[in-house]
């Protein structure tokens, strides 16, 4: 099978990133009837990108890139959310802080800390409880595999 994946600046952007990807294949779950080969192709691209604490699949912007590429996995269902979402829920549960709060990984760029203590622990939560499907906008559409 092909890898491919999507870009976030069609004609700037000249690799496929996986956050795009991840918000391509959401998008594409919400609008298609079921996954396409392109979706199929997609989900090959994100597997070399398992979860990690750092990585250049989050281009610096950490839980930004997390979350929608969750919400991706999340849409595709089955075994590939099972399997990603025991992976990041690891990652996420070992880098909490005692307060409950979490922490931005090392390399992420320098401005988004500038957001406070909130967003990195308010995107963990909503990636930690996408399975809960609380948000009406966040709830799984169909199992696309």
């Amino acid at each position: 099978m092909r890898v491919a994946g999507f870009v976030y600046r069609v004609g700037v952007s000249t690799e496929p990133e996986p956050s795009a990807t991840g918000v391509a294949i959401f998008i594409k779950s919400l609008f298609e009837k079921e996954a396409d080969d392109k979706v199929r192709e997609s989900l090959v691209f994100l597997r070399l990108f398992p979860p990690s604490w750092v990585g250049e699949q989050y281009g610096g912007y950490y839980y930004f890139a997390l979350f929608y590429i969750s919400q991706g996995m999340f849409q595709v269902g089955g075994e590939t959310w099972d399997r990603y979402r025991e992976a990041v829920s690891e990652i996420l549960i070992e880098h909490q802080n005692g307060d409950g709060s979490w922490p931005f990984p090392p390399d992420n760029r320098p401005q988004s800390r500038l957001t406070g203590d909130s967003y990195p622990t308010s995107l963990a939560i909503l990636v930690l409880s996408l399975e809960k499907q609380y948000l009406p906008m966040y709830q799984r559409q169909k199992n696309l595999y």
